[in-house]
């Protein structure tokens, strides 16, 4: 017998030797009949009385290859005869989940092979499913997410050993299966879809992986050893995230997760998009649907300051991050923001309370110039210097009213509200609640975005008014 198979088939078996299940574990073993789950089982046989392991085949029909996936089973099922093992038979309506679900057949077939399994092992019940992904797969999957967009989690890929998933083989490659099998002298089917050019897998193996030999020797060795240094990288990424969301968080609950605001801000960007993308992932269970293009976008916007008090993001799967002057909350359903605030009456000097925030105005009698002009300079957006002649009367403030239209300053003509804050970007969920200051006969302030022409401060200004606004947080 060649040499180079016994060493192959001994290759395989140290792997097995090597997999961390304790002692008379039971393991699920998935064979589709390909070659790597063959190889994977026969040397599993061999080694599983030395670690007193109870083995079970599970195979599952995706019945996407008409009379080809009956024979894959029909061969799986006279292998675990041949082995003495008992076998588990799954059946799953491949086509019918992808076209329901709006998915890719691979995917599809993807998501119900791994929800057959984990209702094989439970109903067994075993401790772990033992799969058989070699190097090649990891390659494969690597350069997938890569173009894809993913981060340091997606493209560390598959690891050898998560929660009840057992790989043995991620660092033996499929040439090293081959030789194994025929030390066995062992038969198995093939599957003429991987290799098609009807998915992104099949491309991958037909054409990418090919083309990269002429810039690299052996490039599925280079990506898989790529893919474990990522992967310690995405270890320490996840646990400074761990410590990280821990000190950010204010409160949990039903409710959703509340974080301080600007010390999330202050994190780096990628430390700033994993807190994000963990606090996602803990308020909703996972991150299906969402993007790395929307974490990016809410991480921007927490960088620039974006996100006014009561304004809400909207996240898929029925989550929504709802900003406040100094939190950040993630909640789940349908956001719950507060009701747009009521209109109220403002004294000046005095302050009123709002559902938003604090409102204060007083007069400012015979001010300086030095000051005046001290106090423009350091005024932010929500805080406001009038004409206090040119207020006419008392203040109210309250939400926006239909057809409200505003002066700002150095424009002639009045503008629509509605249209100065689709100018300026201001979120829709956030318009209704923006505190407009008025008084008897048009707006005289917007905390945020100016002060009326009308009542600006002139030269000829004796008595001033100073209005703040303070969110609440």
């Amino acid at each position: 017998m060649d040499t180079g198979n016994l060493d192959a088939r001994s290759t395989i078996d140290d792997a097995c030797h090597a997999l961390p299940a304790p002692s008379k574990s039971r393991l699920l073993v998935a064979v589709s009949g390909g070659p790597d789950s063959v190889a994977l089982l026969r040397a599993l046989v061999r080694v599983a009385p030395d670690h007193g392991w109870q083995l079970r085949v599970c195979h599952v029909n995706h019945h996407l290859r008409g009379e080809h996936s009956d024979a894959d089973e029909a061969f799986v099922r006279e292998l675990a005869e041949l082995l003495a093992l008992s076998i588990d038979v799954r059946s799953i309506s491949t086509v019918e989940y992808a076209a329901g679900n709006r998915l890719s057949t691979e995917t599809a077939a993807r998501e119900l092979r791994h929800e057959a399994l984990g209702h094989a092992l439970r109903e067994w019940p075993g401790d772990a499913i033992v799969m058989a992904h070699t190097k090649n797969d990891q390659a494969e999957t690597l350069l997938l997410h890569l173009l894809r967009g993913s981060g340091l989690e997606g493209l560390g890929g598959m690891r050898a050993a998560s929660s009840q998933l057992l790989r043995p083989l991620l660092a033996i490659d499929r040439p090293t299966v081959i030789r194994a099998l025929q030390a066995d002298r062992q038969g198995y089917r093939v599957d003429s879809s991987n290799a098609e050019d009807d998915n992104a897998r099949g491309r991958l193996r037909k054409h990418i992986i090919p083309s990269l030999q002429v810039l690299q020797h052996d490039p599925v060795e280079v990506l898989a050893r790529s893919a474990l240094l990522l992967q310690d990288d995405a270890d320490l990424l996840a646990a400074e995230t761990h410590a990280a969301l821990n000190s950010l968080q204010i409160r949990s609950g039903d409710f959703g997760l509340t974080l301080d605001r600007a010390s999330l801000n202050a994190l780096h960007p990628s430390l700033r998009r994993s807190v994000l993308r963990a606090a996602v992932r803990q308020v909703r269970g996972d991150l299906l649907d969402v993007t790395e293009d929307q974490i990016n976008s809410l991480s921007s916007r927490l960088e620039k300051g974006e996100g006014s008090p009561g304004s809400a993001l909207r996240l898929p799967g029925r989550i929504a991050v709802v900003w406040e002057r100094l939190k950040v909350t993630l909640v789940p359903g349908p956001a719950q923001l507060p009701e747009p605030p009521a209109e109220e009456s403002l004294t000046i000097p005095g302050r009123v309370e709002l559902a938003t925030g604090t409102l204060r105005g007083e007069i400012l009698n015979d001010a300086a110039p030095a000051e005046v002009a001290r106090m423009l300079e350091v005024c932010g957006p929500d805080h406001a210097l009038l004409d206090a002649d040119a207020l006419k009367g008392p203040l109210t403030a309250g939400p926006r009213r239909p057809g409200d239209r505003f002066r700002p300053l150095g424009l002639q003509g009045t503008k629509k509200v509605q249209d100065l804050f689709v100018d300026r970007n201001v979120p829709r969920d956030e318009r209704e609640r923006r505190v407009i200051v008025r008084n008897a006969e048009h707006i005289v302030w917007i905390p945020g975005e100016g002060v009326d022409e009308r009542v600006a401060i002139r030269a000829s200004s004796q008595r001033l008014a100073h209005l703040a606004f303070w969110p609440k947080s």
